[in-house]
């Protein structure tokens, strides 16, 4: 530069280029510079979306934004979508893209790990917990099997009990009976129940005359 251009504001100038040449001429040449306003910043410059783990069950996609940690500090108006949609047919791990638009048009991609979990419905037997009880009842005398459950009623309605282990009732004393609690939707659980046979009263002479 002979004449080195002013660059301090947006705008156009002027500077003069000397050319030297091996053997010494030159030339003179004036040359437009022109000073671009800074470029304001896009917001894909200004924000920094993080991915983080999405968990979903089999068949549904779950939305793009789930997988933004810092969706909360994202400009109003961004949108979230799949560019690549995770393929969620079956239990496992797999991955998406999620594409960030903001609201001046600018975007951002990320990549997001999704994870399929296994469904598991509770059964009735994982939600309900019978209780065993005292059952008192007389020589040869099975009582029925609900009577040990001390929380019958908080059981769901169709609930079935049957004895897996009968108690010996033959002759008074203690013994122990299992109980099967068989829920509506077929699990089951078991509940041990203790089973008090007791001595039958012989009647009194005043018992038995009037």
């Amino acid at each position: 530069w002979e004449k080195t251009p002013d660059v301090t504001k947006p705008g156009k100038t002027t500077g003069t280029v000397i050319v030297t040449y091996p053997d010494g001429s030159k030339d003179k040449v004036d040359v437009p510079v022109i000073i671009d306003n800074p470029t304001t910043p896009s917001d894909a410059d200004k924000y920094t979306p993080e991915g983080q783990d999405v968990h979903t069950t089999p068949g549904v996609v779950p939305p793009a934004e789930k997988g933004i940690k810092n969706k909360d500090d994202m400009p109003s108006g961004t949108k979230y979508t799949w560019e690549k949609t995770p393929d969620v047919t079956k239990p496992g791990k797999t991955t998406g893209t999620v594409i960030v638009t903001y609201p001046d048009g600018s975007k951002d991609k990320v990549d997001v790990p999704v994870i399929i979990d296994n469904p598991t419905t509770p059964s009735d037997a994982d939600k309900y917990t019978p209780e065993g009880q005292d059952v008192h009842t007389t020589p040869g005398v099975v009582p029925p099997a609900e009577k040990g459950i001390k929380n019958k009623d908080d059981m769901p309605s169709g609930t079935k009990y049957t004895w897996e282990k009968t108690p010996d009732v033959t002759k008074p004393g203690k013994t122990t009976g299992t109980v099967i609690v068989t829920y509506p939707d077929g699990s089951k659980d078991k509940v041990d129940v203790p089973v008090i046979i007791d001595n039958p009263t012989t009647p009194s002479d005043a018992d038995k005359y009037t």
